[in-house]
């Protein structure tokens, strides 16, 4: 399912023209590549310039050598990509990145270039709009028990709607909680902990 633009973050109100990596982080199905598809089309710092996009699926990272200013990567999913990442930044490369990887690691880039951080899973407000377009019943406490169960995606909400033929969501999530379960997906901290993030910095960043 295709998520409907909403600029439920703002993108549009802000300017980007600072900032050498934007990033989206969030679970599956939550809108990190829509956030990208709506800066690429319609931000005005954006809109109109070429890019190239690595991803999504695996990616032939040593190979990656992007023609464009500009650069989409869909997704980061494991901490070792971020060499690669910062071998984009060193060559002058702008990114906009869409990422699975606790946001710990991302700050790593602080350091050295100026990037902004968005996460695309926390807020339900999104998921109400998106029922109110489909003409979906609903009551927002229980989208919000949604929300703090499974995160704020778009698949997982469309699975419940699915179950009940679509038109309130209240009783749909209530069928669904007691008769099936949806595995949750956590954020890709890989191996170390975040806060253990600096011990690698200069490999990484230098």
């Amino acid at each position: 399912m295709n998520p409907p633009v909403n600029d439920y973050l703002r993108l549009l109100e802000r300017s980007f023209a600072s900032l050498r990596m934007i990033v989206f982080t969030g679970m599956s199905g939550s809108g990190k590549s829509t956030c990208i598809d709506l800066l690429l089309a319609e931000h005005p710092e954006f809109a109109g310039r070429d890019y190239v996009t690595i991803g999504p699926g695996p990616i032939a990272w040593p190979g990656a050598d992007p023609p464009t200013e500009l650069v989409v990567v869909d997704e980061l999913r494991r901490f070792g990509e971020l060499r690669y990442v910062a071998r984009l930044l060193r060559a002058g490369h702008t990114l906009l990145v869409a990422s699975h990887l606790h946001s710990a690691w991302l700050r790593l880039f602080n350091m050295r270039w100026p990037v902004d951080h968005f996460y695309t899973d926390r807020s339900t407000d999104k998921l109400q709009r998106f029922l109110e377009g489909r003409g979906v019943r609903f009551t927002p406490e229980r989208v919000r028990e949604f929300g703090q169960a499974y995160g704020a995606n778009y698949t997982d909400l469309e699975i419940i709607l699915e179950r009940s033929g679509g038109e309130d969501f209240d009783l749909a999530f209530e069928r669904f909680r007691r008769s099936a379960w949806i595995e949750r997906e956590e954020l890709i901290e890989d191996e170390e902990e975040p806060q253990q993030a600096a011990i690698g910095q200069r490999s990484i960043l230098h």
